[in-house]
């Protein structure tokens, strides 16, 4: 598998969510959150304004901010990396479907549900995609998934997949992994 193309330390991210136009008339609500952690793989302090989500739509160092395009329901995450606060080592992206133990939905029970992440490549200037992935064909069975991460290294910052081995059944059990709760 090809490495993930470096990002410049100075430049932006954009993670998006949704589903392609037209394939679908379901209410099935796909949201993105992104997790700020720092040592040990943890959102600091356990502070939820560390997680930008539905509610919470701009990180307390004001680098990372929540958008969603109401006309088609996506979702999508601005990350300024220069801004992003130097206790931060890590930016978590997860993908959940809201409700989803009440309405019975996993990924694989919607259409196209799709992850993508933008980014200034070293090598040449303006966004480009990254990575993407299909969520309903790789994580049918799941409800809520890790699916990328982009961290500080001595190059700068880095793009890496996750995703398998990082499923859960909520937003919530996510959280407690990182070392935040929503349940509260």
């Amino acid at each position: 598998m090809a490495r993930a193309p470096k990002i410049r330390g100075e430049g932006e991210l954009i993670a998006h969510v949704g589903r392609k136009p037209g394939t679908h008339s379901d209410d099935v609500q796909l949201d993105l959150t992104a997790f700020l952690v720092g040592s040990e793989d943890k959102v600091p302090l356990g502070d939820r304004l560390y997680c930008v989500f539905y509610n919470n739509h701009l990180s307390v160092d004001r680098s990372t901010r929540f958008l969603e395009d109401v006309a088609d329901g996506s979702e999508f995450i601005h990350v300024d990396l220069k801004d992003v606060d130097e206790r931060v080592n890590k930016i978590i992206f997860a993908v959940s479907i809201y409700d989803a133990d009440v309405l019975g939905h996993t990924f694989g029970t919607i259409s196209d549900a799709r992850f993508w992440v933008e980014g200034e490549f070293v090598s040449k200037p303006g966004l480009a995609e990254i990575h993407s992935d299909n969520l309903s064909e790789l994580f049918g069975g799941h409800a809520a998934v890790v699916i990328g991460e982009v961290y500080r290294s001595a190059k700068g910052w880095e793009y890496r997949k996750l995703g398998t081995n990082h499923t859960y059944a909520s937003l919530a059990e996510i959280g407690r992994a990182y070392g935040v709760r929503f349940d509260s």
